[in-house]
């Protein structure tokens, strides 16, 4: 509640410098009237546009993802050296996890990267990375259909804030869009025009 009240504050204080030659014509005030730049426009809209999409993330994100999870596994990666642990996540994997899944490497509290697979076997891909020597647990989410999966990577690429995914998930064309990002889409336009 406390972020809603400062992005109003913010838009509110935007907005007063926007109009303040015209109500300087209308009513006389003592003292230099605050500027309106493009360089103080461009930084009060790329503040609003952060505050935004935080927002929107935390209100709009967590809700739209449960809607769309089938199940959630978790599987600490243990064991002496990479193919160890490797061999123990895929045969956890070949076991319990059916269906298209979100995959997310953490280390600690801090998530490393954000995957998806049409079904386990995307987890193969990842024999000799550095993750598995890095990461200490594997959070899989189970989505309800493959034509979620695009969306679920995307959400959960907004929840947790991956360290190395420099890149937006991709979009097929029968995939459901991220509701997030057509907010955030609309916003920034919005504040733009």
């Amino acid at each position: 509640m406390a972020r809603l009240k400062q992005f109003d504050k913010k838009l509110h204080e935007l907005w007063q410098r926007r109009i303040v030659h015209i109500e300087s014509l209308v009513r006389k005030r003592q003292g230099r009237p605050k500027s309106f730049t493009k360089k103080n426009r461009d930084k009060g809209i790329r503040e609003l546009e952060e505050m935004a999409d935080e927002i929107v993330t935390k209100q709009g994100a967590k809700a739209e993802l449960t809607k769309i999870t089938a199940y959630k596994k978790r599987r600490q990666i243990k064991g002496r050296g990479i193919a160890n642990r490797y061999d123990r996540i895929i045969h956890w994997a070949e076991k319990k996890l059916p269906g298209a899944i979100i995959y997310a490497f953490w280390k600690k509290k801090r998530c490393l990267y954000v995957g998806q697979g049409i079904t386990w076997k995307r987890l193969r891909s990842y024999e000799k990375s550095i993750y598995l020597k890095e990461a200490t647990l594997l959070k899989i989410i189970g989505v309800t259909s493959t034509s979620q999966i695009d969306k679920a990577e995307c959400l959960s690429k907004h929840l947790y804030s991956p360290r190395d995914n420099k890149i937006d998930p991709a979009k097929t064309k029968w995939s459901k869009a991220c509701p997030v990002c057509s907010t955030k889409t609309k916003t920034r336009t919005a504040l733009k025009t």
